[in-house]
């Protein structure tokens, strides 16, 4: 069986860290809405509606661009603004309008994150198939893992370091992906395996679009139950 590329390890690495920085919020969005800023639960959970909503246009645009710009472009972009939102979430989280707003732009970054490393896998280790996209989703799962557990400890010191912890480790994931892939991984030979991707491209046929959207409706379907 052939080892994960040392690219592939990078990204694996790379979702971990962005998962577990993006993880750090959320145990405790709802109990800081309510119990810091003072607002209601139905206010605490139109935050998090709003940082979801704005997560789905994330996917949608960051699939976009992979396609029109590449995944370096895009995830440069995108990581940048991830960066940059968390940063304004720790000078404005003292609002209820300034932390809305600064988790729905989070959100959305994030969101063109997900499909933009999820593709860049594929074009990076094609003949890796189901391999290099199960490593990647494992390094999310782990993310969630540690961020989850490991803020806790943070925020019994005190929960403004949560805010620091996340921009911290956002910091950390734009490192990686900048200073990693470009040592290790050339861009043409990353362009040049994009054109193969789109020149071999089929579209599907409707027994398979009809089993992915049954999936899809299936997945949605945990995920309610889950949040």
């Amino acid at each position: 069986m052939p080892k994960l590329p040392k690219a592939v390890w990078i990204l694996v690495l790379a979702m971990a860290i962005n998962t577990t920085g993006s993880s750090f919020l959320w145990p405790f969005n709802t109990l800081y809405i309510h119990e810091y800023l003072g607002e209601s639960m139905t206010k605490a959970g139109m935050a998090l509606f709003v940082n979801s909503a704005l997560a789905i246009v994330g996917n949608y645009l960051g699939g976009k661009a992979f396609d029109r710009l590449g995944g370096k472009k895009t995830l440069v972009i995108s990581v940048i603004g991830l960066v940059l939102s968390s940063v304004g979430l720790l000078l404005f989280h003292q609002t209820y309008i300034g932390y809305v707003a600064m988790l729905g732009l989070i959100g959305f970054v994030g969101g063109m994150v997900f499909p933009t490393i999820y593709a860049m896998t594929g074009v990076i280790w094609p003949e890796g198939g189901r391999r290099a996209f199960n490593a990647i989703y494992v390094a999310q799962n782990v993310g969630v893992a540690l961020g989850t557990a490991v803020s806790g400890q943070i925020a019994a010191f005190s929960i403004q370091y949560i805010f620091i912890a996340n921009l911290v480790l956002y910091i950390v994931f734009a490192i990686i992906l900048f200073v990693g892939l470009s040592w290790i991984q050339a861009p043409a030979r990353m362009h040049a395996a994009h054109d193969e991707i789109e020149t071999t491209r089929t579209p599907l046929s409707r027994g398979s679009a009809r089993t992915m959207l049954l999936v899809s409706i299936g997945y949605a379907l945990l995920w309610f139950v889950y949040v």
